[in-house]
């Protein structure tokens, strides 16, 4: 079933279209680079992939990188989760918005962060070069990626995050956080220069964001991670860097944009979430956490899809409803 799941997913959305809000932006620098034209606002990485891909097509190249892409993903579930959670790791890729869907959207940043996620090996065994190769290869291809080498300190120093006095620092620094988010929103209107993206200043909420009360979740997870963090070696490499996430968690109530930052730290969710609740010994205790997560996660999904940014942008279409071979 596991290898299954991989082939429908692979057809499902390697043959989509127009799906996602930024489908034709991709189509229209495809089409610019099989003219030859120059496109200065391309990363060279994506802009040289795109040059390959011209004898097979947009549709030829969406599929082959979904492909690469999946097949990636269920790779590192199959090397990071323990079988008897594959479901838990596939459920999670598939129902967090911000994975697959958004995935399907943000082509460039998606592609980039799961060739990040061969990172980890080297990270471990302290290969300094061909990290850096790899991270090389995903700022190429966006240009946010850059964020991702400060992870390589992981391979010279790995805290022990499960005391108390760790979780008791995270869980404080994580509530100060969300208390200057917003005391400090000027700071992201100098960030947006900084970074020269229209689409950063422009997800700037200001006073009209606003905090769930599922960040209450949130921070029992970052308990929960921590605890239950694991201690063999690359086990805690990935947990370690998914609880990064949690340093731009609470600033993407104010700038939605940095959840796009986020993100190369919160896809190893994917495989630090099943493992945490594994290493919960109490089965009610397990159950109930595994039943809450799975709740708040097609909750948070559905929200995000039916919501102003995104709804209407993801209705299923595949390359048979096009008029022309693109």
């Amino acid at each position: 079933m596991f290898g299954f799941s991989l082939i429908v997913l692979c057809v499902f959305y390697g043959i989509r279209y127009d799906f996602g809000n930024d489908y034709w932006s991709y189509y229209n620098l495809f089409l610019a680079s099989s003219y030859g034209i120059d496109v200065e606002v391309i990363e060279p990485g994506w802009g040289f992939i795109n040059y390959l891909c011209q004898p097979i097509g947009f549709f030829g190249m969406i599929f082959l990188l979904t492909v690469f892409e999946y097949y990636s993903v269920f790779k590192h579930i199959k090397l990071y989760v323990d079988r008897e959670y594959w479901w838990l790791a596939v459920f999670i890729f598939c129902f967090t918005f911000n994975f697959l869907l958004l995935g399907c959207s943000m082509m460039r940043q998606f592609l980039a962060m799961v060739i990040l996620l061969y990172t980890i090996k080297y990270i471990s065994q302290r290969k300094l070069i061909p990290f850096l190769i790899i991270v090389c290869i995903a700022i190429s291809i966006h240009k946010t990626a850059i964020i991702f080498i400060p992870m390589y300190m992981f391979s010279l120093w790995l805290p022990n995050i499960n005391r108390k006095y760790w979780i008791l620092s995270f869980v404080v620094g994580f509530i100060c956080l969300m208390v200057l988010s917003k005391t400090y929103l000027e700071f992201f209107q100098v960030a947006a220069i900084l970074f020269d993206d229209e689409k950063f200043s422009r997800y700037l909420l200001g006073d009209e964001g606003s905090y769930s009360f599922t960040i209450i979740f949130d921070i029992l997870w970052l308990v929960l991670l921590m605890y239950y963090c694991p201690q063999e070696r690359i086990g805690k490499i990935i947990c370690l860097i998914s609880i990064l996430s949690y340093v731009f968690l609470p600033f993407t109530f104010v700038v939605v944009m940095l959840l796009r930052l986020m993100l190369f730290f919160s896809f190893f969710f994917i495989f630090t979430m099943p493992n945490m609740i594994q290493r919960i010994e109490l089965n009610p205790v397990r159950y109930v956490v595994l039943s809450i997560y799975v709740f708040l996660l097609i909750r948070r999904s559905m929200v995000s899809y039916n919501g102003e940014t995104y709804g209407g942008y993801f209705e299923y279409k595949t390359i048979f409803d096009s008029l022309n071979w693109l």
